[in-house]
């Protein structure tokens, strides 16, 4: 057998299009040479092109994945298959129109077949990617380019996200052939349910925007509400999310903040003050009392030294002096209970070291002297 009649054998046909040993040998051939060349030319493409920039190694991905379509297209075109999967193809195609053409239901006089729905859900889908995207662009060019608090604009991007969305879909169902007007008795029936089902949700919406205009309490503020402490970290339409110091999200509606009294410990700063009461024996010096308050005061890094900490002499009793330690703090806002643990530690210690001893330390070994004497006693 000679190379010609070799070159030209058929191995197989494809819907009448004969394959022969010379067009699948190019085509090994083409594709031997992508896999060699295409990963090199990718990488020299990406080095001597992109620049470091991401926009330019997502672009330069995408044209390395075009030149490997282009790439198959020359192995289908050289093996001659182009022409039956074309007709393939176009077999495919009347099938599938056929299955999307299928009718699912109605809207008014509107059929909407699967293909409708398809259309429909996709560019829905599409819609609220776009939107969500846009309302982040939004929200950092206001809190770049505007002195407007958190709150404010959030409400500002949510309003503009959820006015395109509904814009968006009206467009959408009428490009799908929708007759809107057919849907006008089931928007009037979602408003009486509105109205009548979802009075709560209005109220905690109305008293959102409230809350968003007139900013009695905002994003960062320490609170307590109906027995609930913490830090508010999101203010939306319906509720409000607070941070409590054990690290829980308390969801409070919106609704509590009009008709309720809220305590806003840094409403108009963001420094608060806490009081330690502090009982001692009444033999002792009030004068050094005081002083050593005050020195455990300074010494702690979270007090504020601006305003000072002051030492109060509260009362004095039958046979205990009282006293009131006030501190201010902006880092432990967040946190009491720590400051409160810190500063009673070095009191404690301070107290130990000037030998000096707290009224209930004191009242606590009387007693036990007592029952121990009395015990004695008895035996």
């Amino acid at each position: 057998m000679d190379l010609k009649s070799l070159f030209t054998k058929i191995l197989f046909v494809v819907n009448g299009q004969v394959v022969q040993v010379w067009s699948v040998g190019l085509a090994a051939a083409v594709i031997a040479a992508a896999v060699i060349c295409m990963p090199r030319l990718k990488v020299w493409i990406k080095d001597r092109f992109s620049g470091g920039s991401e926009t330019n190694h997502r672009f330069i991905t995408i044209l390395c994945y075009c030149l490997y379509i282009v790439v198959g297209l020359v192995v289908i075109n050289v093996l001659g298959l182009y022409s039956p999967i074309k007709a393939e193809l176009a077999n495919a195609h009347k099938e599938v129109s056929t299955l999307l053409d299928l009718r699912l239901f109605a809207i008014g006089k509107t059929s909407m077949t699967l293909w409708s729905c398809i259309y429909v859900f996709g560019l829905s889908w599409i819609l609220i990617r776009a939107t969500e995207k846009m309302s982040e662009i939004i929200s950092k060019h206001m809190s770049s380019a505007t002195k407007l608090d958190v709150g404010m604009i959030d409400m500002c991007s949510s309003t503009a996200r959820y006015s395109v969305m509904a814009l968006g879909l009206a467009v959408i169902l009428q490009s799908a052939g929708v007759d809107l007007s057919a849907l006008s008795f089931i928007a009037g029936a979602a408003g009486i349910a509105i109205g009548l089902g979802l009075q709560a949700l209005m109220n905690n919406v109305v008293s959102g925007l409230v809350i968003l205009l007139d900013h009695p309490i905002k994003i960062g503020d320490r609170i307590d509400i109906a027995g609930v402490n913490g830090e508010v970290r999101r203010i939306s339409l319906r509720a409000t999310t607070v941070i409590t110091n054990d690290n829980m999200a308390v969801i409070v509606p919106n609704s509590q903040f009009i008709s309720s009294q809220v305590v806003n410990w840094t409403y108009t700063d963001k420094k608060c003050r806490f009081k330690f009461p502090v009982t001692v024996d009444r033999n002792a010096s009030p004068a050094l009392i005081q002083r050593l308050l005050l020195e455990v005061a300074q010494s702690h890094p979270g007090v504020l030294q601006l305003p000072p900490p002051k030492a109060c002499f509260d009362e004095i009793g039958g046979d205990k002096l009282t006293f009131s330690l006030s501190v201010w703090t902006q880092d432990y806002v967040g946190k009491p209970n720590d400051l409160k643990s810190d500063i009673n530690y070095a009191i404690a210690q301070k107290f130990n070291e000037k030998g000096l001893t707290l009224y209930g330390a004191v009242k606590q070994k009387a007693e036990d002297a007592s029952a121990a004497k009395e015990s004695k006693e008895a035996a």
